[in-house]
């Protein structure tokens, strides 16, 4: 018997027929810009991900309130907290998986301190092709952990634009996260090999 762990699991080859041409990175992209143009009080942070979370277009657009901190989440999440302080609404955009290590500066200097920064995460849930390394499997249990953390979870691109505003106007922590679009259901054979209880 085969064992593969979540990690392993590749998606299966899509349809070209049910295949979206707008991804919710895209989405998220022009509602985002769209929402700070509404109110300058809204600044985007990255840890070297502008082009991956979306946030290139508001880059150029907005570029005295981009700030890319590099490989760096740490200080990305401790910095937005700062910010919000000071009455900003800071948008911290970074990999689902990457979440992991800006977890204590995300529960400790905006959990516990109930200040609005809004965390989007990337690829969250099974990534397909980017590799083990890049599936976002932890980031809503992180965040569950997070006092005063609201969970924000699209289940389609057309929910984004609702959710950004409502991101936006929020007075507490919030996670929200793009992923890729599964284009076809997922069958209990479609993982390679099988996923054994425990694993």
């Amino acid at each position: 018997m085969t064992t593969s762990r979540c990690h392993d699991y590749k998606l299966p080859a899509a349809h070209a027929a049910n295949t979206s041409t707008t991804s919710f990175n895209e989405v998220f992209s022009e509602s985002i810009v769209k929402v700070a143009a509404a109110d300058d009080r809204i600044v985007a942070l990255t840890a070297a991900m502008a082009g991956p979370t979306g946030l290139l277009e508001f880059e150029a657009r907005y570029p005295d309130r981009f700030f890319d901190v590099g490989i760096a989440e740490q200080h990305a999440v401790t910095a937005a907290a700062g910010m919000a302080m000071g009455g900003l609404k800071p948008i911290v955009a970074m990999y689902s998986t990457f979440f992991s290590r800006a977890f204590d500066q995300a529960n400790l200097d905006v959990g516990l301190l109930n200040l609005p920064v809004v965390f989007v995460f990337k690829s969250s849930g099974i990534t397909g092709d980017d590799g083990p390394s890049h599936h976002g499997l932890l980031d809503i249990v992180l965040c569950l952990a997070i006092p005063n953390m609201t969970i924000f979870a699209p289940s389609t691109a057309e929910e984004i634009p609702s959710c950004s505003t409502r991101l936006c106007h929020s007075r507490a922590p919030a996670r929200f996260a793009t992923r890729r679009p599964i284009h076809r259901p997922l069958t209990a054979g479609s993982a390679r090999g099988s996923v054994r209880d425990g694993s």
